[in-house]
């Protein structure tokens, strides 16, 4: 979800994220699919946050990508990936 100061906005179609192997040991891939027009020429803000809400890595992607996870602790993570007023997320499980 999205949310602004005057509603809550479900995540459209516009932009999506498949990240694979999850659970996660070391590495994640990440794919980052843009289905609009606007979005496919620019590049994504992606962030990994915990259970708490700390932010663990901040960057900026487009495609396919890798991130190393190997220093985590187990637990449960948040990717969140932000292009314009598009937002996705993704639970992550790293072992």
């Amino acid at each position: 979800m999205t949310f602004n100061t005057t509603s809550i906005q479900e995540y459209d179609d516009c932009l999506q994220a498949n990240v694979w192997p999850n659970p996660v040991r070391n590495r994640i891939h990440v794919e980052i699919e843009r289905n609009c027009t606007v979005l496919k020429q620019s590049s994504s803000d992606v962030q990994i946050v915990n259970y708490q809400g700390k932010e663990m890595y901040r960057g900026s992607h487009k495609g396919v990508f890798e991130l190393d996870l190997s220093a985590y602790a187990p637990g449960l993570y948040f990717l969140r990936i932000h292009n314009g007023n598009r937002y996705a997320a993704q639970k992550l499980i790293k072992l």
